[in-house]
């Protein structure tokens, strides 16, 4: 898995853990939207593979922080889950 999830008063962010800057492909999920644990949530883009970025838990979209076609770094915020 390409995140990293961590607490934070009631919600989980997803951020990208490690790899080259990359572009997000395509968005899986959609605010509001529940979600299994290991469901793909946002498809980045990098070094020509898609990286599936997986809801860590079971929930509900909270929010989508990116758009398709965004540059992303390492570590930046992509979505969260309540």
């Amino acid at each position: 898995h390409r995140c990293l999830s961590y607490r934070s008063p009631g919600r989980k962010h997803w951020r990208r853990l490690k790899g080259a800057a990359g572009k997000v492909f395509k968005i899986e999920a959609n605010v509001g939207q529940a979600v299994k644990k290991g469901d793909a949530v946002v498809i980045v883009e990098a070094m020509k593979m898609e990286i599936p970025v997986v809801a860590p838990q079971d929930g509900t979209v909270a929010s989508i922080n990116v758009a398709v076609g965004d540059a992303v770094e390492a570590g930046a915020l992509l979505a969260t889950l309540n």
